[in-house]
């Protein structure tokens, strides 16, 4: 009887990830018309959503967000304009295609999940960076997303907030964007802000942004430095050190804290972690 306690005490801490696997990291690149290069790690994981939690999805990709449900971290209405719906269903002819029903474009780490070689994908973007000068001054946004497959072989999106809200990068604001579920990963601040050989190159406005995006000790990996210090932070981002190893979290805000898709009680029937209200979230603003 002990040994069958000791054996489920040694196995449970691995049981909440059985059906969240790590498959790859994709390195992105992008050139926009003003400011820095930005270059983008998405670390990706597959997740096998149970059959009984797959109604909640069906239902709520035909539900549409109602402001003030929780307005500070919800969407804002536009006047004319549709609000998002809470889940986008797309299979990945869709995504290939870029044609959503409901959404007016699709966020560049949902065709991630549809790269047929993400090898060779990664090497041009090593291969571009190689050509630039190593001082050239590069924006870094490493990110967990997670490829959430029905049994229809439908993928699960979300309506990406920045862009509705605000407009980011190439979307006027309002633009309704389907998004991977997940988001930017958070490391220790003071082990990121010592991390060896790469504090130097970052920028006035990183350092600035960086202290204070801290919150309980932890910043988001949003950064800039210069792009000789880039092999250096993904060996360090790749090695998994003091720095969030799961999207946990974040599947946890987006799911149940911001859009209000899951109860805590359906969001243990996902299989990750029981203790959800011990989560960290982000504070509202």
């Amino acid at each position: 009887m002990i040994r069958w306690v000791l054996l489920l005490f040694l196995i449970a801490p691995l049981a909440w990830s059985a059906d969240l696997t790590r498959t790859t990291t994709l390195f992105d690149v992008e050139a926009p018309a003003r400011g820095p290069w930005v270059v983008y790690l998405f670390e990706m994981y597959d997740l096998k959503v149970p059959r009984e939690l797959e109604g909640i999805l069906l239902r709520s990709s035909k539900e549409q967000v109602v402001p003030g449900i929780n307005p500070k971290y919800g969407f804002l209405q536009f006047p004319g304009h549709e609000l998002p719906k809470k889940v986008y269903l797309a299979n990945t002819r869709a995504i290939q295609a870029g044609a959503i029903p409901g959404a007016h474009s699709i966020a560049g780490n949902v065709h991630g999940f549809v790269e047929k070689d993400i090898q060779s994908h990664n090497q041009i973007a090593r291969t571009l960076l190689s050509r630039l000068n190593p001082k050239t001054l590069v924006r870094v946004m490493a990110a967990t997303l997670v490829r959430m497959e029905l049994s229809t072989g439908d993928l699960v999106l979300v309506p990406n907030k920045g862009t509705w809200n605000k407009g980011r990068f190439q979307y006027p604001a309002a633009t309704i964007c389907a998004s991977a579920v997940g988001g930017v990963a958070e490391a220790d601040a003071s082990k990121l802000q010592s991390l060896s050989g790469t504090l130097p190159g970052f920028s006035e406005s990183s350092k600035l942004r960086l202290l204070k995006g801290i919150t309980d000790g932890k910043t988001d990996l949003n950064l800039e430095f210069e792009l000789g210090y880039w092999e250096r932070f993904v060996s360090w981002f790749e090695s998994g050190a003091d720095r969030e190893n799961d999207p946990t979290r974040e599947l946890y805000e987006e799911l149940v804290h911001e859009n209000s898709i899951f109860t805590e009680a359906e969001w243990v029937k996902l299989g990750l972690r029981s203790p959800c209200s011990a989560l960290m979230v982000k504070p509202v603003p």
